[in-house]
């Protein structure tokens, strides 16, 4: 038996290490990498010099990430849609940004489509991938609706306690409360309680504020304040001093404008309104006509200056509903 032995030429693939040249030649068989646009091609013979890549006689694609980019497209748009229906049909302003954002989505896609190189740089989808991101996170933030609100505003002064209740519409990735730039609790998602307690001696007010963290590190912020003032007192009697007890106390409040049914225990009685000496009455009336008050006397009632306002004659026995103003 006779050997017979023909030669093959080159049957191994080659790799060429350094980026394509058009001013090289290649062999058969050999992959070259297209600098800057991720992808590679493979001879289909000898290439002598100055043959592009896209001469398809001497070059077929071997591989590029024109696909993927294409798939991770199609993610950050369905991204946008999917936001489109959570969002409030009404707010008219965010469908108009998604839209411009979506727009220019597609001619990025039109692009990498279009392209008559086979790659598109990942640098390019992965920085427009982020700036899309950016601005969807910027609309949830700024159509975020957030409020700080607390149980009751206003109090006697003294200790007490309180709770307050700061929400958003949208999660936050944190939502913080403070006193007077002191944080006093944090948490996340779209409500943060906290129970408070404060030991106040004396007249004046405490802010609080909220502040919720969204994506993209957006921020937004609600306040709320808390007042504590000093009692108010109503009542009849012969001298004011009868009515200074907590049992003629009224509810906690920062003006003493309001309607107040004072009973008047006998005949020969006054009624008496004495309130902080911040605080000042206007006019009263009694079923739609003047109710007459002496002009207010300071009198200092534990270490707090008070006005005490009398009516000008003495009241018959009986229930009166006088209205300040």
């Amino acid at each position: 038996m006779q050997l017979s032995v023909d030669k093959l030429g080159k049957v191994a693939i080659t790799v060429e290490e350094n980026y394509w040249s058009l001013e090289k030649d290649y062999d058969k068989l050999t992959i070259v990498e297209q600098e800057g646009v991720f992808g590679t091609f493979i001879s289909r013979k000898p290439v002598p010099a100055g043959t592009v890549l896209t001469n398809r006689k001497y070059w077929i694609p071997f591989s590029s990430l024109k696909e993927e980019i294409v798939l991770q497209f199609n993610e950050i748009v369905n991204e946008v849609r999917e936001l489109e229906v959570s969002v409030d049909e009404k707010e008219a302003e965010i469908y108009k940004a998604i839209a411009s954002i979506v727009a220019g989505g597609v001619a990025l896609k039109q692009s990498f489509g279009n392209s008559e190189e086979f790659g598109i740089s990942q640098k390019v989808l992965t920085e427009s991938r982020d700036a899309l991101q950016a601005q969807i996170d910027a609309i949830i933030s700024d159509k975020a609706t957030v409020s700080l609100a607390v149980s009751t505003s206003t109090f006697i002064v003294g200790e007490r306690t309180f709770i307050l209740t700061a929400s958003t519409n949208t999660n936050a990735e944190t939502i913080a409360i403070y006193q007077s730039n002191v944080g006093i609790a944090i948490g996340s998602g779209k409500t943060l309680v906290k129970e408070v307690t404060v030991n106040q001696a004396t007249a004046g007010s405490i802010g609080y504020t909220a502040e919720f963290t969204f994506a993209g590190n957006n921020k937004r912020t609600a306040n709320v304040t808390v007042y504590f003032v000093n009692k108010i007192y109503v009542g009849s009697g012969a001298v004011y001093t009868d009515i200074t007890t907590d049992s003629y106390a009224v509810s906690a409040r920062r003006s003493p404008a309001g309607t107040y049914n004072v009973t008047v225990e006998q005949n020969g009685q006054y009624i008496f309104f004495v309130i902080p000496a911040t605080m000042s009455i206007t006019k009263a009336t009694l079923s739609g006509f003047d109710f007459p008050l002496e002009s207010p006397v300071t009198e200092t009632i534990d270490n707090v200056s008070y006005k005490v306002y009398k009516s000008s004659n003495t009241i018959d026995a009986g229930t009166y509903q006088i209205v300040i103003s």
